[in-house]
């Protein structure tokens, strides 16, 4: 495809043919909708790496959920371990004041035993 050339004051002019002004406008079209296409093609991957942002961000989010309730349970853990320790101590406690107040029931119970007998016996 040559082009008639004609120069005009100058200005150097390009002149086709109806048959050959077809096939370029044909070309140039194809190629206006391959660019429309990369256009259309650059917003979608703008999207998906907005998207991927937005996905790592909730699974950042979600992760630092997991470590925080993972403290607390260990937390919990850790009283719920005290008090059952203080809980034993107690019954311990309780126990032995039990045994107390029964040998001091038991040797008050002898000791009146024993002076009502000396007070019977003088």
């Amino acid at each position: 495809m040559k082009p008639t050339v004609y120069t005009i004051q100058s200005d150097t002019l390009f002149c086709f043919t109806v048959s050959q002004a077809k096939v370029i406008a044909i070309e140039l079209e194809g190629e206006k909708y391959q660019d429309s296409i990369a256009v259309e093609q650059s917003t979608q991957l703008a999207l998906q790496d907005s998207l991927i942002q937005q996905q790592d961000s909730t699974i950042k989010l979600l992760q630092n959920q997991v470590i925080n309730y993972q403290s607390i349970i260990a937390n919990n853990q850790e009283v719920n371990n005290e008090v059952n320790l203080q809980l034993g101590f107690i019954k311990t406690e309780v126990k032995r004041h039990k045994r107390d107040k029964i040998f001091l029931g038991t040797g008050l119970g002898v000791s009146i035993g024993i002076i009502g007998i000396l007070a019977i016996l003088n």
